[in-house]
């Protein structure tokens, strides 16, 4: 296996272990399986995820720019994107499919997307400029 390979192995999984930490600390009421079990109310609509705005979301991903990639996923305040991560992620291609957009409860919800050609869930968090962050990640490989 190259070199590059492995570089770019272990920094998606340093990115699943940040991402999950992460979550887990910003969702003290996380559980597991919560991805799972979708919350439904019969009187609640759910805001949804719309194509511009997933198009929004992928196009921060892939900017390139340490400020946009900042805008679209969970940071830790005072915290800062490692640029290795955001110039391998402008390597990948992130397509968010909005038609999967599931709620879990008022303020999280998963999506599928695909990124390197490989299928992945976000979980999103509401909030932020663009409405929604990415707050961490599951590899469907």
């Amino acid at each position: 296996m190259s070199r590059r390979v492995w570089i770019i192995g272990l920094a998606a999984v340093g990115v699943l272990i940040v991402g999950a930490a992460l979550f887990l600390i910003l969702q003290p009421n996380a559980r597991p399986g919560v991805a799972s079990e979708p919350v439904a109310s019969p009187t609640a609509q759910a805001p949804g995820l719309s194509e511009p705005d997933a198009q929004r979301i992928e196009s921060a991903l892939g900017s390139g720019d340490p400020a946009q990639v900042s805008a679209a996923v969970v940071v830790p305040e005072g915290g800062q994107v490692d640029p290795a991560f955001v110039a391998q992620l402008a390597e990948l291609k992130v397509d968010i499919d909005p038609g999967t957009f599931t709620m879990q409860d008022e303020s999280t919800a998963i999506v599928d997307a695909t990124a390197g050609g490989k299928p992945w869930v976000l979980v999103l968090q509401k909030g932020g400029n663009l409405g929604w962050l990415v707050a961490s990640t599951v590899d469907l490989t």
